[in-house]
């Protein structure tokens, strides 16, 4: 299962309601502090500790921190296959991933943007047209 993050949203949440909640022993908040150290969101970026983020709120039952931890481990155990154990490599492989998704998600964002900049222009040209088309029925009906 893929989790779909909205980071900003993520950060003022985690820092308006819960900021302690994590530390006594609840699983959304345990869960959202695995994303954002998985991301290095206002936090620096440690798959260790977003194990053990993701591995508390799994404990407690967050079905979405225990996909989040299976794909995490996974991910990281094939990267240390692939790498012959060597932890700096898959710091480093993971980094480069990670790049990768963010250029991957920014060019899907300007699809998305280019999308809706042509759907607006379709629909302003379609209440022109449509404009149009009354007043030429009101100037035939005046005549």
């Amino acid at each position: 299962m893929r989790i779909e993050v909205n980071k900003v949203m993520l950060r003022h949440r985690f820092e308006c309601s819960f900021s302690m909640t994590f530390l006594q022993g609840h699983a959304n908040p345990q869960a959202c502090m695995g994303v954002l150290c998985e991301h290095g969101e206002g936090v620096p970026r440690c798959l260790a500790r977003a194990e053990m983020w993701y591995s508390r709120a799994a404990a407690q039952g967050a079905a979405s921190a225990r996909n989040r931890l299976e794909a995490l481990v996974a991910w990281r155990e094939a990267a240390s296959a692939a790498t012959g154990g060597d932890e700096a490599a898959v710091e480093a492989r993971m980094r480069e991933e990670t790049r990768e998704a963010v250029v991957l998600r920014r060019a899907e964002m300007a699809r998305v943007q280019e999308g809706i900049a042509r759907r607006e222009a379709a629909a302003a040209a379609a209440k022109e047209a449509e404009a149009a088309a009354a007043a030429t029925a009101v100037a035939v009906a005046a005549t």
